[in-house]
């Protein structure tokens, strides 16, 4: 018959813990152990259980060249973004449509400048029969003054100068410069996604680490409670169950550390292509935090915000070259008056005897353009129209992120406040339970619990520390702010 130790029944409803002088002396528990009457009471043989270790941490080998940049002293997160601003590639798409919007618009601003045409010839006929001529023409193409069809050699050389054309011109170039600006902006734009971009997966990799850690900790937790379990069941005074719930808590723990390290090296990963370097390049994060902005009044946020963001510089400036399109288009088959000089010089020998200059004005417009200047007038109507409702959604969409982000913002930070307390019961719940367990009076259950709600506290902390920096992250890109000043 199996019945339970006096001393443990009385202790139990005494509700009083068992002393260590009263157990020092308890034998181990083996399958052999007689069952008397002041024998514990075990279930079955001892238990039987696998001990998994921690395995070593996954990393990659570091590239044949590290980046000086990278390594050395942790990085803060401006500095991470520093760093991709200098060597992400992607930035090139914008810088590419920046400089080439600079081309076009060189390109109209030509049609403004002086225009000096060159030309040379050398014409021969030679009679086969009869008494055809051939008619000469200069071999270059070249049509301006001086150019001679009737003599073997000639030069020339003529200015051309614009010089009104009803604005045509000059609106093609404000139009042109107007989207160079645009472009100029979408390139700011793209430098502060990519800042957003670079610093959101910095404060993602730190908060990886920290949970990595977190977990570590836990893994040492559930040792030292394993080995409390196992202790109390050697001497005597534990149940097999606690060593085995013990022993299973242990190994979940160090399956949630393998992944935690995993995500933490894919964070890594995801971090240094942001920034344009080696994935293979090992890095530091700095334990620092991302600073809040200067105001906290969302009305001036949104002004910032209005006066910052490029996308908004940018709908200005495509609304502007609308309207200067709208001028050109309107100025199509209107006049367009010219000077031209020149002078040249002929002759069948060298030197060339028969030398002329030209000076002349010209003026030029077509009679009938079947329709091409209401048709360029209707299309820059529309293109105006669309600028316009681009610039109005770019506007409201910016009032709408900053006040976002500051709603997101002032949440985050109540939740560090509030996870600062979970964080303080869960370890104070930790404490007792483990006081309890060791003294008789709890259920290792309880310690499994509790040890489990201070796991998922220390993880509430992380992840609220890592939204309010990326709270903060996300408000100064809405202003248009992205480095700290």
């Amino acid at each position: 018959m199996i019945v339970i130790s006096s001393l443990y029944l009385a202790a139990a409803l005494l509700g009083q813990p068992v002393l260590a002088a009263d157990t020092a002396a308890a034998p181990p528990i083996t399958a052999d152990t007689p069952v008397t009457a002041d024998a514990p009471v075990i279930i079955g043989p001892p238990p039987r259980v696998q001990d998994p270790s921690i395995p070593p941490p996954v990393t990659t080998p570091p590239p044949d060249a590290v980046n000086a940049d990278v390594a050395g002293a942790p990085l803060t997160a401006d500095e991470a973004a520093r760093i991709a601003l200098r060597l992400q590639p992607s930035l090139g798409d914008a810088t590419g449509a920046a400089q080439s919007a600079r081309g076009r618009t060189q390109e109209a601003k030509s049609a403004q400048n002086p225009q000096v045409i060159a030309g040379a010839g050398f014409d021969t006929v030679s009679k086969i029969s009869g008494d055809a001529t051939g008619v000469l023409t200069a071999p270059t193409g070249a049509t301006s003054a001086g150019v001679s069809p009737t003599y073997k050699y000639s030069t020339s050389i003529a200015l051309r100068q614009l010089l009104y054309d009803f604005h045509q011109t000059r609106n093609l170039v404000r139009q042109n410069r107007s989207l160079t600006e645009a472009a100029e902006a979408n390139v700011t734009r793209s430098q502060q996604d990519l800042v957003l971009t670079v610093k959101t997966n910095f404060y993602n990799y730190a908060n990886a680490q920290r949970l990595s850690d977190v977990n570590a900790q836990n893994v040492a937790n559930r040792q030292r409670q394993l080995d409390l379990a196992s202790s109390r069941l050697r001497n005597g005074i534990g149940l097999p169950s606690d060593a085995v719930t013990a022993e299973t808590s242990k190994s979940q723990a160090i399956l949630a550390l393998n992944v935690a390290r995993d995500n933490a090296e894919q964070a890594r990963v995801t971090l240094l292509q942001s920034m344009g370097v080696d994935p293979l390049t090992p890095i530091t994060p700095a334990d620092t935090s991302e600073t809040a902005p200067a105001s906290d009044d969302v009305k001036a946020l949104i002004q910032t915000g209005l006066r910052a963001r490029p996308e908004v510089r940018a709908a200005e400036r495509t609304l502007a070259e609308s309207r200067y399109g709208l001028g050109a288009a309107k100025a199509l088959n209107l006049p367009s008056l010219y000077a031209t000089v020149g002078a040249g010089a002929a002759g069948n020998d060298f030197p060339l005897k028969q030398n002329v200059s030209t000076i002349g004005v010209g003026v030029q417009f077509p009679l009938i353009d079947g329709g091409q200047r209401s048709g360029a007038v209707q299309a820059a109507n529309g293109q105006i129209t669309t600028a316009q409702a681009d610039y109005d959604a770019a506007v409201l969409n910016v009032r709408t992120q900053v006040a976002s982000a500051y709603l997101g913002l002032a949440s985050a930070e109540q939740r560090v406040s509030i996870v600062s307390a979970e964080v303080a019961n869960a370890r104070e719940g930790v404490r007792i339970a483990e006081g309890r367990y060791g003294a008789g009076l709890g259920l290792f259950q309880d310690i499994t619990t509790a040890q489990g709600l201070l796991l998922t506290a220390l993880t509430d902390q992380s992840t609220a520390q890592n939204a309010l920096n990326l709270a903060r992250t996300n408000l100064r890109r809405a202003i248009g702010e992205t480095l700290s000043r």
